[in-house]
């Protein structure tokens, strides 16, 4: 018989900024991973000593009030009555003021009885997914400083090196080609051109970032070959997927699961688990064949095959558990390859563009000397 997990009506979702801006502040502020990691590894260890998880809350808490910090403590409170007052399990006590995913694996470990597992494989994950956003956010964040250098460079020669080199040159009346480029790599980082080329800039990278968790269809699907919307996709997955095993084994159905899963989803992410969710219960496929019939490759083309390979019989999920860590360190190394291509191409590409500025330079310069035009 399956085991159907009931969901109280005293369950909130994490608070809006409009509905407590005290507790808003303090669970996006204050509580943040690098606190709740703390946390949960301090349950793992006491909890296989045989203490309880109120006690541990409060031993925690104390802690943190002896450093003089007030908001954590409030959070454990409430985490605390909620528990006492309102008889609610440890999970969905703290369920309004963690992310879904780790709330998903919390309940995994409760209904299974053990709450230090869980603890210990959200931190895991949390790690692994650490270091590959890490990995993604180097990769975008060099491109971007080497055009902010270049611009600075380009505005600086604008206004204090090329006036003196163009007005330097004796008897030069037509201009070169080196100061034909000077003039117009300058000219981009003045004037309205800048305005143009900057906006243009943000406007993309804003682009590609709100497009990351909303845009759908045939065309998201073709961007998922590339970075940056493949690197997405890759994690959401894995973190999709970690959260689905932990929900199944805590007793959920599959169907059930993802239904769940698809409240407060991203438009992506929902696109995603309503096309394996169709496919599933009302055309009867299993996991993989229901990830492979949707066209969309998610998570990952290699995550299906493994998982169809894998597939059947007893304690299939719990091999995809197993599985799941692999898929991570796979993700880390791709991405880690992906950024370090284009920390490559943007390197090699400044190099190339700031070679030829300084080469139109000398020339201007040994036109000064010479009196030559080039």
């Amino acid at each position: 018989m399956t085991l159907n997990i009931v969901y109280t009506s005293s369950a909130r979702s994490r608070p809006g900024v409009t509905a407590n801006l005290t507790e808003w502040l303090d669970v996006h502020m204050s509580f943040r991973w690098r606190t709740r990691a703390q946390l949960y590894r301090m349950i793992s260890v006491r909890m296989r000593q045989n203490a309880s998880v109120d006690r541990i809350l409060r031993m925690y808490s104390r802690q943190q009030k002896r450093r003089r910090r007030s908001s954590v403590p409030r959070l454990l409170d409430s985490v605390l009555r909620r528990m006492t007052e309102q008889g609610l399990p440890f999970a969905e006590a703290l369920r309004p003021y963690i992310p879904d995913d780790e709330y998903m694996m919390i309940l995994s470990g409760e209904r299974a009885g053990d709450i230090g597992s869980a603890m210990d494989l959200v931190c895991d994950i949390k790690t692994r997914t650490g270091r590959i956003m890490r990995a993604a956010r180097s990769a975008a964040f060099q491109p971007l400083m080497y055009i902010v250098v270049l611009f600075i460079y380009l505005y600086a020669m604008a206004k204090m090196v090329i006036p003196s080199l163009l007005h330097g040159v004796p008897g030069q009346h037509a201009a070169s080609t080196s100061q034909d480029v000077l003039v117009f790599a300058a000219n981009l980082a003045t004037g309205a051109n800048a305005f143009i080329i900057l906006g243009s800039l943000i406007a993309t990278v804003v682009a590609v970032w709100l497009s990351l968790p909303r845009l759908t269809g045939p065309l998201r699907v073709v961007l998922e070959r590339m970075p940056p919307w493949s690197i997405y996709r890759n994690i959401q997955g894995y973190i999709w997927i970690s959260s689905f095993i932990a929900l199944v084994r805590a007793g959920m159905t599959d169907t059930d699961a993802l239904a769940h899963q698809m409240q407060g989803a991203s438009p992506w992410l929902a696109e995603r688990l309503g096309a394996i969710l169709a496919r599933l219960g009302p055309r009867g496929m299993s996991l993989p064949e229901a990830m492979e019939d949707s066209g969309l490759a998610f998570p990952s083309p290699e995550v299906i095959d493994d998982i169809e390979a894998s597939w059947g019989g007893k304690g299939a999920y719990g091999r995809l558990l197993e599985s799941s860590k692999m898929w991570a360190d796979e993700i880390e190394l791709s991405t880690l390859a992906q950024a370090a291509a284009i920390k490559s191409f943007a390197t090699t590409l400044m190099m190339l563009l700031a070679g030829a500025l300084i080469v139109a330079s000398n020339n201007i310069g040994s036109n000064m000397g010479g009196g030559q035009p080039m």
